[in-house]
């Protein structure tokens, strides 16, 4: 059963998060635009447990862009990706997010699909989006580590804020401006 309810959920998951995908447009990450950073590129990143990369760009970077092309990365390697939009997070109430995050794909709550990916060994990743529209940002990355220490998770954080000290990241990219042909691509991605 447990196989079967966290196929599902990739299975939904993935068809959500290619829906309306643009082509990939690799940043340049870290003041290095000879190197650009893809979807595959920062998955490899996450791979190892309990892996912390905070995302770092100004607003139009391509954060949100790079990194439903790391969860369809993700997925397709058969891990389980959570995705959460920071603005639905209440204080304290980071099972009520899991759960709202994962409800549309699945009947199992948040736990149960952790629970089995934990018991199959598939990868686990945890992806907050734009991290600072959440009004308890400290609060809510406590409770991530906390899910970390339970679960054999990896964190993304993408953030316009700068930097998170209570996600004590083990990793921090900073995405570099954007050519003038990136951002054109990206604001047609986004329809702005």
């Amino acid at each position: 059963a447990a196989i079967a309810a966290l196929e599902e959920y990739r299975l939904h998951f993935g068809e959500f998060i290619t829906a309306g995908i643009d082509p990939l447009i690799p940043m340049a990450a870290d003041g290095d635009p000879a190197t650009p950073l893809g979807g595959d590129e920062l998955a490899q990143q996450l791979a190892p447990q309990g892996q912390r990369v905070l995302l770092l760009g100004a607003s139009g970077q391509g954060k949100t862009h790079l990194s439903r092309h790391t969860a369809l990365a993700l997925t397709k390697a058969r891990g389980l990706v959570i995705w959460l939009a920071a603005d639905d997070y209440e204080k304290d109430r980071l099972g009520r997010s899991l759960s709202r995050a994962v409800g549309p794909f699945t009947t199992e709550g948040p736990h149960s699909l952790l629970a089995a990916a934990t018991e199959l060994g598939a990868s686990i990743t945890v992806i907050v989006d734009a991290l600072e529209t959440c009004a308890h940002r400290e609060e809510l990355l406590k409770q991530i580590r906390a899910l970390q220490r339970k679960y054999p998770a990896a964190v993304l954080v993408s953030s316009s804020a700068g930097p998170e000290p209570q996600l004590m990241a083990t990793s921090q990219i900073e995405l570099a401006d954007p050519a003038a042909d990136e951002r054109a691509a990206l604001a047609q991605a986004y329809g702005a």
